[in-house]
């Protein structure tokens, strides 16, 4: 199987919250990393959107909800 190192730069509080999950996980912080972009790769592009805060404060409820709808429907 083919790696590909990414070198990422975090903010204290992201590193300091890995830290936490890593250790609570079991799990290295390589391994947890890769899985959580494993797992946003495949989201669709509204919840990858939404989790990047690209939607304004005065309508990110609105998009949540119309998000949710459909999603349960797919």
């Amino acid at each position: 199987m083919a790696r590909i190192i990414v070198r990422l730069e975090l903010t204290p509080n992201a590193k300091s919250g890995l830290e936490k999950a890593h250790v609570a996980s079991g799990m290295t912080q390589v391994a947890m990393v890769s899985r959580l972009i494993q797992w946003y790769a495949v989201q669709p592009p509204i919840i990858q959107t939404l989790l990047m805060g690209h939607v304004p404060p005065a309508i990110r409820q609105e998009v949540i909800e119309i998000a949710l709808r459909k999603i349960g429907r797919a």
